[in-house]
């Protein structure tokens, strides 16, 4: 691989959002192993396994807008020439099978999960151009991904898992990723239009969990919550500006997914995993100003 070669791959796979998905990771390995000894094993494994589908999916994202790119994003790898459509298709169908086989051989009857992961994100990026209701499979990518976590360990582990909880959470990420991509499909000054709106419901989404379940620890509900309704009003913020500023909004609720998952991680067993959340918030932020998280 040449030194060129290898940052097109990064930006290609939006390498700087990738911690996003540890910390959606780490919640559901955190609603599945309670309060027993850290399953680091299970971890490793389902970090794996959802950080090359999520590469995958991003680097498809690529190869089926390329013709598009071409036009408005003439910097992105492809229609740049710096990598070919051969050698991107190769790269996706690697990134798709090694965590399938690998979840195979270590958690087996997770592989149904895996298999519907990479379902959803080959009929997003099949249809999200076509469908405006294919903003759904880009939900369930990342709502499965707590599925994923959790079954992974709980499999690993031998014990059972609170499918309820595992729903509230996914459903709550699912409706926000739907939210900010709605959003972000408008990347341009001005004509936001009801976009403004749904910007300020962002804030309060996540705090909805309050009415479903009682968070383990108060101290770092009010904590991460805090962080998170700051960062999640800061992105509103510019979005209702005049003119808006949709990228840097896009952005902030990209890497807030992270914070999402900190507040999250205050209804589990294991609170103190927020401060990994909160590193993975950290090193999204500064991952954005090296490399394009949209």
């Amino acid at each position: 691989m040449s030194g060129a070669k290898f940052p097109a791959y990064l930006r290609l796979a939006r390498i700087s959002n990738l911690p996003t998905v540890f910390s959606n990771v780490l919640l559901g390995v955190a609603l599945a192993a309670g309060a027993g000894p850290f399953p680091w094993e299970a971890t490793l494994v389902a970090v794996l396994t959802t950080s090359f589908l999520y590469i995958s999916g991003m680097a498809l994202n690529d190869l089926v807008d390329r013709h598009i790119d071409a036009a408005e994003r003439p910097e992105r790898p492809i229609p740049s020439g710096v990598l070919s459509v051969r050698e991107v298709a190769i790269f996706v169908g690697i990134c798709f099978s090694l965590p399938l086989a690998g979840v195979f051989l270590i958690a087996p009857r997770s592989t149904i999960l895996a298999v519907a992961l990479v379902v959803a994100i080959v009929l997003y990026n099949a249809f999200h151009k076509r469908w405006s209701g294919a903003l759904v499979f880009m939900g369930l990518c990342r709502a499965l991904v707590y599925f994923l976590g959790a079954a992974i360990t709980a499999e690993v582990m031998q014990r059972s898992v609170d499918v309820g909880e595992v729903v509230l959470f996914a459903t709550l990420l699912s409706i926000y990723i739907i939210a900010l991509t709605i959003i972000a499909q408008k990347e341009v000054q001005g004509g936001l239009g009801y976009r403004r709106w749904l910007a300020v419901a962002l804030v309060f989404l996540p705090f909805s969990a309050l009415l479903a379940t009682a968070p383990v620890s108060t101290a770092w509900t009010l904590f991460t919550g805090a962080l998170l309704f700051t960062w999640l009003a800061r992105s509103a913020r510019l979005i209702r500006k005049q003119p808006p500023s949709v990228v840097p909004a896009v952005l902030g609720w990209l890497s807030g997914i992270s914070l999402l998952d900190a507040f999250f991680l205050s209804f589990t067993q294991r609170p103190a995993l927020a401060i990994i959340a909160l590193g993975c918030f950290a090193a999204t932020v500064a991952g954005h100003r090296k490399i394009a998280g949209t």
